[in-house]
């Protein structure tokens, strides 16, 4: 058995420790009684009571007689938990609801703690038998768990559905808290990835307040070093890449589809897809488009947004100075600089540049050409809504890529064609403005992925360079044989040359 906490024990890992919790319950309890009729939680000699005034029975000093009920919550050979407290404000919310309202008797008590009328004479502890823990014991110490952390985060939702949302199934859920059923709920829960490494922790990190069985702490370890972290959060395309992908998913989801309702889905997926390439653009945005079939007109005055990737409103907002402008169309037969108009919808507009490898056009490639915008977007329901958690309803074609194994992700697109800017030299803050966030922020992605580069362009270099030291060593090589044979051909003409001279004297 792990080891329970103590009341004097405040754990490292950031839960409360046990007296912080009675004080807390002890709030809420509060709040739904009233003067004198409002049981409470105590911790004396170790041992944890629900104390509350009889509403009938008088005591010695001619006041409501203090009464006390225990039920083994703590004691000399165990220390008290999240559990018995979880239990025993249990309790006490139910005497200071029937205390509230008149309808407290002291059998309805015997009966709430589960001792006998016959026994309550006899005995001042109440009979009790041992419990095992259930899935909604863990939950009751994981939710205390995420309203402590949850107070102290700036984006609470987005972590809540990281590391806390799976647990939710665990409320109402009474089945004993074993390996088996937690197999059960991991496979049901479909967790992976990091969103199961966090979900993992969080249990971890409260194992001290329960009694958790050797073997179950020694699964969840095991269970936390299998988990596959894919690679591929962190792969950035090039443009080959991104070009090659999006054709071999043409092929097998539109020209080797099994129905053609499945390819029609699917050819506006990979449209998309194009557009996210071709602009930079968060997934979102897509869905703001407002000049694909329509010119749009920006005014003087009129703002233009810039935000930081991540923050869910802008950081800065520009006007734009100068004569009132008309964006043409994307499908404007004569619109040759295929400007996006983004809208906000909270404090302006935002233009998007287009930018593609030299040479291509990835408008006829993507098959974004002459395309109704009715047709250049999965028909996702209500895609700019969020979901309780802060989710946008797009994540649906981020986990669109991760169904077809693609080796990056939505996201990465975006980086991609931050870098195509930057290789080409296009001013910085021409490059933030057209992705719609700060010079700073462009600066920061680019530089993190040019480092990348740079060290690329600096092994090959390197390697270069050895290649080039290599031939001039190889050249030299051929050069000394060169001079080598050159010089023994010069010994034996001075040679032939000697004996012809000894040949001529010899003959005088």
């Amino acid at each position: 058995m792990s080891k329970t906490i103590k009341p004097s024990e405040v754990h490292k890992d950031g839960s409360y420790n046990i007296p912080h919790l009675v004080t807390e319950a002890n709030e809420r309890l509060t709040q739904i009684g009233k003067y004198g009729s409002t049981a409470k939680l105590v911790i004396k000699k170790g041992v944890l009571q629900i104390q509350y005034s009889h509403p009938t029975l008088l005591g010695t000093n001619g006041k409501a007689k203090r009464m006390s009920v225990t039920n083994n919550w703590g004691g000399a050979n165990q220390a008290i938990n999240t559990r018995h407290l979880v239990e025993a404000e249990t309790v006490a919310t139910k005497i200071t609801q029937a205390l509230t309202s008149g309808t407290y008797t002291d059998e309805w008590k015997d009966e709430l703690i589960g001792r006998k009328p016959k026994e309550r004479q006899q005995s001042s502890t109440a009979a009790t038998t041992e419990q095992k823990l259930t899935f909604h014991d863990v939950w009751e110490v994981i939710n205390r768990d995420w309203k402590g952390q949850g107070k102290k985060l700036k984006n609470p939702n987005a972590v809540y559905y990281q590391s806390f949302s799976r647990f939710e199934n665990w409320q109402n859920n009474n089945d004993e808290f074993n390996i088996k059923n937690l197999g059960e709920w991991l496979n049901i829960s479909k967790l992976a990835g990091i969103m199961k490494s966090r979900h993992l922790s969080v249990i971890k990190r409260n194992l001290a307040l329960l009694e958790i069985p050797t073997q179950v702490i020694n699964w969840l370890e095991k269970e936390s070093k299998l988990i596959d972290y894919k690679k591929r959060e962190n792969h950035l395309p090039d443009d080959k890449e991104i070009e090659l992908t999006w054709l071999e998913l043409h092929e097998k989801k539109i020209i080797n589809a099994r129905r053609e309702f499945d390819a029609s889905k699917s050819i506006k997926t990979l449209r998309l897809y194009g557009i996210l390439a071709i602009y930079g653009l968060r997934v979102h945005e897509a869905w703001r488009i407002l000049n694909w079939d329509n010119p749009i007109e920006i005014k003087n005055g009129e703002f233009i947004v810039v935000n930081d990737d991540g923050e869910d409103d802008p950081t800065e907002t520009i006007k734009h100075q100068g004569n009132d402008r008309l964006i043409p169309a994307i499908n404007d037969p004569n619109n040759t600089e295929k400007i996006l108009v983004i809208g906000d919808g909270k404090t302006g507009k935002r233009l998007a540049l287009p930018f593609m490898p030299k040479d291509k056009n990835w408008f006829e490639t993507f098959d974004l050409v002459n395309q109704p915008f009715s047709e250049v977007l999965p028909d996702y329901k209500n895609p700019l809504a969020k979901d309780k958690y802060g989710q946008s309803t797009t994540r649906t074609f981020s986990n669109w890529l991760g169904v077809q194994n693609i080796s990056f992700t939505a996201h990465k697109l975006r980086h991609a064609c931050n870098i195509r800017m930057h290789q080409a030299g296009l001013n910085h803050l021409a490059i933030a403005n057209s992705l719609g966030h700060t010079v700073a922020m462009n600066q920061t992605t680019y530089l993190r992925y040019q480092g990348q580069e740079s060290k690329l362009e600096g092994l090959q270099s390197a390697l270069n360079d050895l290649r080039g030291k290599q031939n001039e060593i190889d050249t030299l090589k051929t050069e000394n044989e060169r001079l080598k044979t050159e010089n023994e051909q010069l010994k034996l003409q001075l040679q032939r040359h000697e004996l012809e001279e000894n040949y001529q004297r010899g003959k005088m």
